[in-house]
């Protein structure tokens, strides 16, 4: 381990991060460049003939004469190109292009091209990938590398030769040119700066702040600064017999801690409510990872978590509000975490109970403060802002913060006023007389939300208090098999009257033995100095000692006896009987205690019952029943209250930093501390967190006070180390059970990576954190970091799922769940179709380049889709709700898109797992394309496709494939699907099946669309015309057959 900077304090040495895991990411990163063309931004240079490319020298280079003398300055030569025109809203046109081979160079002063690494094809086009065009495998591309490495200043024929010979074993040999539509092959080949088009977009800021870190001239700064700062990272990330990790044994205390709840439609899960007390047991510098499985409530907890957080705050009156960074690594886990957070809510008042403080409540539910519409706030890219204008968004704007909601920066006394108006108004409203001014509705809202915080904490402590204390009588009955806590206390009085005579026998032999020695102790001096006449005397010492233990001592087991052993023995046997008597005196004492504190819950308990007669209905005298009806009254009073508390704070603030400082805030957190009083969760992804988390690339060290990452099973653990310097704590959500994410890199990529950095010599456990990035995640690595585990030492899991129908909820808990899952969803549905269904059709599999499509079955299932939206009566503004379509392959999603869309539906979502991720339907009609017999199903394969799909559907997931080949393997989990699933001939299902003449009818309207698809037609580029693009065969010759090497 790298220990040159090590942070101390006095010689106490502090938290160490180990810097070889910020190289060993940050080498992943690099690697992630040149896999990742962000084809959007590429700007040719230059462009050069055939015959230029195939010399390696260029004529005219005038261009790149800027290129040439820059040592830093990198070129990409690209042999196979297409590109096509798009013209914006403005009419203005712009190229887009599709690269499929890059061979990294330079250019010499002389115009001479050098390759500066080996050449490469961008990650989109190799599987796995979400892309519908793909033309080989990040396995087969790596492993070409692995057993051919690049050789180091090749010459630009080896490096072509190597360039064919790669492309030549890599690729496909037919390749679908579908997906490119007006896309062009260009015949000269271009030159663009690799700047600015290496790596997504998105990596950038991550990667910065890892060279902030290890590689620039401020690292060494930047690096203890972090681990002084930051106290989730520089505590996480030790060794794994250093991690603390556990389950509160009696987690209901961290009940008192639960305060608020957002909405009042349902009470936490078990579950839920034991991963939430375990979360607010949490100390800074800590991290909880949830494992949630689809249906299960996430968003429900990360609300009661929220909740909590924001109720404490007010009722403390803290200084400052939290402030929660909620990210992500995906578009979808951003949005659906702002909607966790733009829900409208509705609070009826007869849902409450006849309480003075519950009295309007209904008048909470909306945000007082004009302009203001939810409490969470997008940090957006500047790229995206355009497309999210509907959400609350933090944006840059040159160097400064702007926001399309508050203009903070810009507000003035007129702006305060009318903010301050209107939040009186709705303030005296609220309580029934006018409030003159905002201390006073502060104070109000403040005392409001101590009687409702003061009834949960009065009720809960004392029924938490009589469960523990009577969980804990009862665990000593069952120990002692005991029907009263009176009879165990009544046995332990006699075994301490039973000890105390055997101390006293104890006592006895003790005195029995000083009064032996005693009695010879005047002569044993004397006569053990006698020379002649001492070993005699020794012996009858000796011997009289053993008269001593046969007579006194009868029933011990004396190994000699020497007035040593003897006293020793005695000393031995007190200290064993006196701790026997402290032990069970102090078991006594404690549960003398139980039984004590037992009833006088009791007696508070009954005290309770005459206090809150006016809730008798609403709040049960029963720990578990009275949280629930707390969850649903007094939490959701709080939470709500807590909100327009911290709306006067704002006021206050706004007011006074106009006054003083003109509108200006001191520095960004400064800002983000105003409007988290307003909108406490900055919702990020994790690319774009490091930019808003950092001023001056002064990074924002455990500056928020919880970090939440939701879908964690779909990102690399790289992401998440720089959002993780930014909180205080962490809480980690996802499903390992669901998508993995797409690596960039192999395992033995990332194997020479972690040697380069020196991890592997590091106390770190990489097999376990899940460091290997195709078999890690960040939930991988949350596991492994979490500070809390449930009882079976696993990670929590939510187990109630309420979405599908148990039918279908019964195959993924068999299958991927162990049977763990609790079902609590109905049996009802709309629809006169099976539950889990199989529709028999026997379709034409056809490839399409690296893909598949099924005409047959895709016309099948677009009519079908047509007579069921017919058949419900369910118009065009709800069909995207109501049915979605999933298949393994991209190519046939696109072609039931287009049957779809000659029957007039385009609005619903076809696609693969990844387009359902996240979302939920009513039905889901699943496409597996395949008739015939391949060693092993796609979805067989990665299993997990088939979990995404089925977990998507809340009524109804239907099967349309050919029995003959799809579940044939009764131990896969196509087979286990079948197995389970109805046949729709056998049972009531409507609509039906589409005659044969009605698909064949809609076959041959669609053909001539598909007509450049038919496999007799010139659609398809097959690997060679790709190799003789790329080299000269009139000067390397024609033998298709050649290799490199041998």
């Amino acid at each position: 381990m790298i220990v040159d900077d090590e942070i101390t304090v006095g010689k106490k040495v502090s938290f160490i991060i180990h810097k070889e895991l910020l190289k060993y990411w940050n080498l992943n990163l690099e690697e992630n460049r040149y896999m990742d063309i962000n084809e959007r931004n590429i700007n040719p240079l230059h462009s050069i003939s055939r015959e230029e490319y195939y010399s390696g020298k260029i004529s005219d280079f005038t261009q790149l004469a800027k290129h040439c003398t820059d040592e830093n300055s990198e070129l990409f030569i690209c042999p196979k190109l297409y590109r096509k025109k798009e013209y914006q809203e403005n009419g203005e046109s712009t190229y887009v292009y599709s690269v499929w081979l890059v061979i990294p160079a330079k250019v010499t002063s002389t115009g001479e091209l050098v390759a500066t690494r080996q050449p490469f094809i961008p990650r989109k086009y190799l599987r796995p990938s979400k892309g519908d065009l793909t033309f080989s495998s990040l396995e087969r591309v790596e492993r070409y590398w692995k057993d051919h490495p690049f050789p180091t200043n090749p010459s630009w024929k080896r490096t072509l030769e190597i360039c064919e010979d790669f492309s030549r074993r890599v690729l496909d040999n037919v390749i679908s040119l579908i997906t490119l539509g007006t896309y062009q092959e260009l015949k000269e080949v271009i030159i663009f700066d690799a700047n600015e088009c290496l790596g997504s977009a998105t990596d950038r800021h991550v990667k910065n702040f890892y060279e902030n870190h290890i590689v620039n001239k401020y690292s060494k700064k930047k690096y203890t600064e972090l681990c002084k700062k930051s106290p989730l990272v520089s505590k996480l990330f030790l060794p794994k017999e250093e991690l603390q990790q556990g389950t509160l044994s009696n987690h209901e205390t961290m009940a008192l801690k639960h305060l608020g709840q957002i909405k009042n439609k349902d009470p936490l899960t078990e579950s839920q409510r034991k991963a939430l007390h375990h979360f607010l047991a949490l100390q800074d510098g800590e991290l909880l990872s949830i494992e949630g499985p689809p249906g299960t409530g996430k968003t429900t907890l990360l609300q009661s978590v929220f909740a909590s957080m924001w109720v404490c705050s007010a009722l403390d009156q803290s200084d400052v509000p939290p402030v929660l960074l909620a990210s992500g690594g995906t578009n979808l886990a951003i949005t659906n975490i702002l909607k966790t957070f733009d829900e409208n809510i509705e609070l009826k008042r007869d849902q409450f109970p006849s309480g003075d403080h519950f009295h309007n409540i209904e008048l909470l539910a909306k945000r007082w403060i004009p302009d203001v519409k939810s409490l969470g706030t997008y940090c957006i890219a500047p790229s995206k802002q355009g497309d999210h204008q509907d959400y609350q968004l933090i944006f840059y704007d040159k160097e400064s913060l702007k926001t399309n909601w508050i203009h903070f920066e810009e507000l003035d006394e007129q702006d305060i006023k009318r903010y301050e108006k209107a939040f009186l108004n709705a303030t005296s409203r609220y309580f029934g007389f006018s409030i003159p001014d905002i201390k006073s509705a502060r104070q109000l809202l403040h005392a409001r939300l101590q009687t409702a915080v003061g009834e949960i904490n009065e009720v809960m402590g004392v029924l938490t208090e009589d469960y523990l204390t009577a969980k804990q009588i009862h665990e000593l009955l069952k120990e002692y098999k005991a029907e009263s806590l009176d009879q165990v206390l009544s046995h332990w009085s006699n075994q301490l009257n039973d000890l105390e005579k055997e101390k006293q026998a104890i006592e006895a032999k003790m005195y029995a033995w000083d009064k032996h020695k005693g009695i010879r102790k005047p002569l044993e001096k004397f006569l053990l100095r006698l020379p002649v006449v001492n070993k005699f005397f020794e012996k009858w010492f000796v011997y009289a000692n053993q008269r001593f233990v046969d007579r006194v001592l009868s029933s011990a087991s004396i190994p000699s006896y020497e007035d040593t052993t003897i006293e020793t023995y005695l000393e031995e046997l007190e200290k064993e009987c006196n701790q026997k008597i402290c032990q069970l005196t102090a078991k006594k004492a404690k549960a003398e205690e139980l039984k004590q504190r037992n009833e006088q819950a009791q007696n508070e308990l009954t005290h309770l019952q005459e206090k809150y007669k006016k809730y008798k209905e609403e709040i049960p005298m029963d720990l578990f029943r009275a949280q629930e009806a707390f969850d649903k009254m007094h939490r959701v009073l709080a939470f709500h209250l807590s909100t327009h508390y911290w709306e006067a704070r704002w006021i206050e603030r706004a007011k006074e930093r106009i006054i003083q400082k003109q509108g200006k805030f001191s520095d960004r957190k400064d800002f983000y501390r105003e409007v988290a009083m307003l909108t406490p969760c900055f919702v990020s992804t994790m690319y774009m967190a490091p930019v808003y988390f950092n001023e001056k690339y002064n990074y924002f060290y455990g500056f928020a006070d919880l970090l939440i990452i939701d879908e964690a099973s779909q990102v690399l653990p790289q992401y998440m180390f720089p959002v993780l310097s930014f909180a205080k704590k962490g809480l980690v959500v996802g499903d390992s059970k669901q998508l993995p994410p797409i690596s960039n890199l192999s395992r033995e990529r990332c194997e020479v990576n972690i040697k380069e950095a020196g991890l592997h010599k590091t106390s770190l456990d990489i097999e376990a954190m899940g460091l290997h990035q195709p078999d890690g995640s960040m939930l991988k690595l949350a596991n492994y970091l979490t500070r809390y585990l449930d009882e079976d030492l696993k990670p929590f899991m939510l187990k109630e799922h309420f979405r599908c129908h148990p039918s279908i909820a019964k195959y993924f808990n068999q299958l991927f769940y162990g049977k763990n899952l609790i079902v609590r969803s109905g049996q009802k549905s709309p629809y006169s179709i099976p539950n889990l269904g199989f529709v028999d059709i026997e379709g034409q599999e056809e490839p399409s380049g690296s893909s598949r499509i099924n005409h047959i079955e895709a016309a099948t299932i677009a009519l079908w889709i047509q007579d069921f939206f017919d058949l419900y009566n369910i118009k065009e503004d709800k069909q995207k709700d109501t049915l979605a379509v999933l298949t393994p392959f991209a190519q046939q999603a696109r072609v039931i898109r287009k049957y779809l869309k000659e029957l007039g539906i385009d609005q619903i979502v076809v696609g693969t797992v990844h387009s359902l991720q996240g979302a939920e339907f009513d039905v889901v009609v699943f496409s597996p394309t395949y008739t015939s017999i391949t060693d092993q199903h796609f979805f067989d394969r990665e299993p997990y496709i088939l979990n995404v799909a089925a977990s998507r559907a809340k009524k109804a997931f239907l099967t349309f494939g050919d029995l003959r080949y799809i579940g044939v393997n009764r131990n896969e989990p196509s087979g286990k699907l079948r197995k389970m699933s109805v046949l729709a001939t056998e049972t009531a299902f409507a609509p039906a099946l589409p005659e044969e003449v009605e698909v064949n009818d809609l076959l041959e309207r669609m053909k001539k669309d598909f007509y450049r698809e038919l496999p007799e037609k010139t659609h398809q580029i097959y690997k060679m015309n790709i190799v003789n693009s790329i080299i000269d065969r009139s000067q390397f010759g024609m033998n298709e057959n050649a290799t490199l090497y041998t």
